[in-house]
C-alpha cells in the first residue's frame, strides 16, 4: 500500500513539472511576414505582451517555407517556427503551437489583405525542414519536439504586418520551467 502511494505522489510531481515546462502567451510580430517578401530561412520575431512575467521577452524563430499562390486562384502558404525564448540574458530553447492570429487591425484569422488563413501545427513537417526525423523517429534530440506553425489563405499572398498578434502555447525544450521565469531576469 504504502509503495503504491509513492507512485501516485511521484506521478503528481512529474505532471506538474510537465505543467511548469508549458504555458500560454500573447505576441507581436516585430517585422513583416509575406510570401512575397519573406523568404525561407528568414528570421522571424515576435515581443512577448503576456504574460507580464514575460512582457517585453522575444521569441525567435525562421521561416521554413512559403509558397505563394496563382493569381486568379491559389492556396498560399507560410510555414515558420519560433525555437528560442530571449528572457533578460537567457536562452531558453522552445517549440511552439499557435492558438489564433490576428492582423495588425486587429482582425482575427484573416491577413492584411483580408484572406481568410487557416493555420496548422505540423510536426511532420518540423522533422522534414530541420532535418530532424532521425531524431523524432529514434525519440532522442531537442530538435525533435520543434513544431512547424503553417498559415494558409485562398489567394495570391498572405501578408502579416508589424503589430500582428499571435496567442502561442510554448514548451521549453531544456533550461528553467517557463512558470517560474521573473518578470526581473
Amino acid at each position: 500500500m504504502r509503495l503504491r502511494n509513492l507512485w501516485i505522489l511521484f506521478a503528481f510531481v512529474c505532471a506538474a513539472a510537465a505543467q511548469a515546462q508549458e504555458i500560454d502567451l500573447q505576441a507581436e510580430l516585430l517585422a513583416p511576414l509575406g510570401t512575397e517578401t519573406s523568404r525561407k530561412g528568414d528570421a522571424v520575431s515576435a515581443r512577448i505582451t503576456s504574460p507580464g512575467a514575460l512582457k517585453g521577452d522575444i521569441a525567435r524563430g525562421k521561416i521554413t517555407n512559403l509558397k505563394p499562390g496563382n493569381r486568379i486562384r491559389g492556396k498560399s502558404t507560410l510555414s515558420f517556427t519560433f525555437e528560442e525564448l530571449e528572457h533578460g540574458a537567457q536562452t531558453i530553447p522552445i517549440s511552439s503551437q499557435v492558438t489564433s492570429i490576428s492582423n495588425s487591425k486587429g482582425e482575427i484569422d484573416v491577413d492584411e489583405e483580408g484572406h481568410a488563413i487557416q493555420k496548422t501545427n505540423n510536426l511532420g513537417k518540423a522533422a522534414a525542414s530541420t532535418g530532424a526525423g532521425a531524431a523524432i523517429g529514434a525519440g532522442a534530440g531537442t530538435q525533435a519536439s520543434l513544431v512547424v506553425i503553417e498559415i494558409a489563405a485562398e489567394g495570391p499572398s498572405i501578408r502579416l504586418a508589424p503589430g500582428s498578434k499571435i496567442t502561442l502555447f510554448i514548451r521549453s525544450r531544456s533550461g528553467p520551467a517557463l512558470a517560474s521565469l521573473s518578470a526581473d531576469p
